[in-house]
């Protein structure tokens, strides 16, 4: 075969096979999110769980995330953070606003974290300031809402600034980002 008609040949077939490959690609393996310290009053193999879900959440593995959490709530009925995990796993502040659906289960989620009345100060105030967000005034906009749960985080903070998982907040503070990450423009590089 001509070295040319062989250049010709891979130049065709390469940009076909390359994307075919994509589709195997399945996320991370679970061993591959990393590991996080933040205790919680559920039974121990519910915190075990419940430690992997946060470290998914951080992973921004929220689909996942969500099943963990949700798997918590069935393996401790009375642990309220199982659920404010859920509603976690709905809110991404740096993505676009959560469609009506997503925001929806949030504010359910968070809800029944409320009425099971977590055990410890520090849990009642992770979930109030997660409902902050999710139980603002229907009227407030995306960025409104962030700002009010960036506020009640800030409060989260100053109570427990031993706390090495509230340390994460200032990066999610999106009162700065006028616009979502997925609104602005593309870089340079993926113009062309």
């Amino acid at each position: 075969m001509a070295p040319k008609l062989r250049i010709l040949l891979l130049l065709v077939v390469i940009p076909v096979w390359l994307p075919a490959d994509q589709g195997h690609d399945h996320g991370p393996a679970i061993g591959e999110v990393g590991s996080v310290s933040f205790p919680v009053s559920c039974s121990p193999a519910a915190q075990k769980v419940f430690s992997r879900a946060v470290a998914m959440l951080h992973s921004f593995w929220y689909e996942e995330a969500a099943r963990s959490f949700s798997s918590v709530a069935d393996a401790d009925p009375t642990c309220a953070m199982a659920w404010w995990g859920v509603a976690m796993s709905y809110y991404h502040p740096l993505w676009e606003p959560p469609t009506a659906d997503a925001l929806q289960k949030g504010v359910s989620a968070i809800r029944k974290s409320k009425a099971l009345e977590a055990k410890t100060e520090r849990e009642r105030a992770y979930i109030a300031a997660l409902g902050a967000f999710y139980e603002a005034d229907p009227s407030l906009d995306y960025l409104s809402r962030n700002r009010t749960y960036s506020h009640a985080m800030e409060r989260v903070y100053r109570s427990n600034p031993q706390d090495s998982e509230v340390l994460w907040w200032p990066l999610r503070r999106p009162q700065t980002r006028r616009t979502p990450i997925s609104a602005r423009p593309a870089p340079y590089w993926k113009r062309y």
